[in-house]
């Protein structure tokens, strides 16, 4: 409900979180809700770049670390 995002939104704030921030922590952890106190620190952005050996789901196809750089496995530019 529109009273629901309010108070999502309004704890975001105090935990200097986006609504979507808030919003996916509460999917990911089951939560129903949000307070900011369950926040033990300010989160930093998580570091998106890819590190090798890891894969990601873009676009319904799964993709290696060097198809998320642009490079191929031989460090030819892709």
């Amino acid at each position: 409900t529109q009273t629901a995002i309010k108070g999502l939104q309004r704890e975001a704030l105090k935990a200097k979180l986006s609504l979507q921030e808030v919003m996916e922590l509460c999917c990911k952890n089951g939560w129903r809700g949000f307070e900011a106190s369950w926040i033990k620190s300010t989160p930093t952005k998580p570091n998106n770049t890819p590190s090798e050996g890891q894969t990601r789901i873009h676009n319904g196809e799964q993709q290696t670390y060097y198809q998320m750089v642009g490079w191929t496995s031989t460090g030819v530019a892709a």
